[in-house]
């Protein structure tokens, strides 16, 4: 019962070492590039990705794309995504 105890306040103040060292800081900005070989799959992952940074207070701020035709007459998309801290 009493090395219980001790191993109990033992972890405690760990616990409370950790929390005082621990330190939370916000991504205020995140750029995140994306691509496909259609305009549908390339929307998708866009949006995928919004609603995960979304969770994490991250909005749009800017989004660029392009699309490039190769010798063989195929379509690769890209984009390339901003995403800001909302409120800033």
């Amino acid at each position: 019962m009493c090395t219980d105890n001790f191993v109990n306040k033992t972890r405690r103040k760990d616990l409370e070492l950790l929390m005082r060292n621990f330190e939370f800081s916000l991504l205020e900005d995140k750029v995140e590039f994306f691509e496909a070989l259609d305009l549908k799959t390339l929307e998708k992952k866009i949006n995928e990705q919004i609603d995960h940074n979304r969770a994490i207070m991250l909005g749009v701020h800017s989004v660029s794309h392009q699309m490039h035709v190769d010798e063989e007459g195929r379509r690769f998309y890209s984009a390339v995504v901003h995403f800001r801290l909302k409120g800033k």
